[in-house]
């Protein structure tokens, strides 16, 4: 625990150090430093669990779940649980964060040694969402719950419309084949990468003998509405 006289000249020192660029994209200003770079640093860079940011992301996992509950449960006071956890699970799965995290550029300002390749899609998508719930934790332990509740609500909360739009693109995908009585798209497994808590799926979507579309995501299942999504989007279908 940081001692109230070393957080007093952190706040001090904030004051006159000009606020980075990530800062200003986040519109918040750390008091230490320190917390920011922590929050971006890859374990491949510092092992250390202490020193990397997998610990300020299962803690911004949990700030996010407290957050948002709090607010959907204030907003949609009519809705009973099953609702309202079906609205939350929209606006904090990974895909909807990594989605979040692209539009801030996130992944431009992790750190990492020179074994992992940020230009890489599927390493860039795996980190985008980790690294928008390290930043959050970071935010907390720095500013407290409403320095985190305003981040959340400002590149979260407020693109709720887009995270609980309908985004069953695989049922569009075989319901528009049944209307044509074909033969509906076969889904297979085409590559897995990383560790078992950790995997990148990438799932080709068969929609006719001479097209396919491929979709990456964390899970089989989100692989898949990728795949889908590409196929509904193609001219070629």
């Amino acid at each position: 625990m940081i001692s109230f006289f070393t957080r007093l000249n952190f706040f001090f020192l904030s004051l006159i150090t000009k606020p980075t660029e990530l800062e200003q994209k986040v519109k918040y200003t750390f008091i230490d430093k320190s917390l920011l770079e922590v929050s971006l640093t890859h374990k491949s860079l510092k092992p250390n669990p202490k020193k990397n940011y997998e610990r300020f992301e299962f803690l911004g996992d949990a700030v996010l779940d407290y957050v948002v509950s709090e607010w959907l449960f204030h907003k949609y006071g009519k809705d009973d649980e099953g609702k309202l956890t079906k609205k939350r699970a929209a606006l904090v799965k990974k895909q909807f964060l990594a989605k979040m995290a692209t539009k801030l550029n996130l992944v431009k300002y992790v750190k990492t040694n020179n074994s992992l390749d940020l230009k890489n899609q599927k390493v860039a998508y795996n980190l985008n969402g980790n690294i928008f719930e390290s930043l959050v934790g970071a935010i907390f332990l720095d500013g407290g719950i409403k320095s985190a509740e305003k981040f959340i609500y400002k590149f979260l909360i407020m693109h709720e419309n887009k995270a609980t739009a309908d985004d069953n693109y695989k049922g569009k995908l075989i319901e528009i084949y049944q209307e044509k009585g074909l033969e509906p798209p076969l889904f297979r497994v085409k590559n897995v990468e990383g560790p078992d808590h950790d995997k990148i799926f990438t799932i080709e979507a068969v929609v006719s003998d001479d097209k396919m579309f491929l979709g990456i995501g964390r899970s089989k299942k989100e692989a898949e509405q990728k795949a889908s999504k590409n196929a509904l989007e193609s001219t070629k279908l």
